[in-house]
């Protein structure tokens, strides 16, 4: 029978923290909402931003919860 080759599982870790992570990803969110026009896309990037500032809160709540 013939082997099947098992790829590998990518275990690097990112550089930055998650808080780090989401708090870019809010103001790439929120930089690109400026630049657009009212409408549709860009009240889904402000959604998005707000979505993401939000779970940075309660990932923040959390952290303080499970330190104490």
């Amino acid at each position: 029978m013939h082997e099947i080759a098992k790829k590998k599982r990518n275990r690097s870790r990112p550089a930055e923290s998650f808080e780090a992570r989401l708090q870019k990803f809010a103001q790439d969110a929120r930089t690109a909402a400026r630049r657009l026009p009212p409408g549709g896309e860009r009240d889904a990037l402000l959604k998005k931003a707000e979505q993401t500032e939000n779970a940075m809160d309660i990932n923040g709540s959390l952290a303080l919860r499970t330190s104490r």
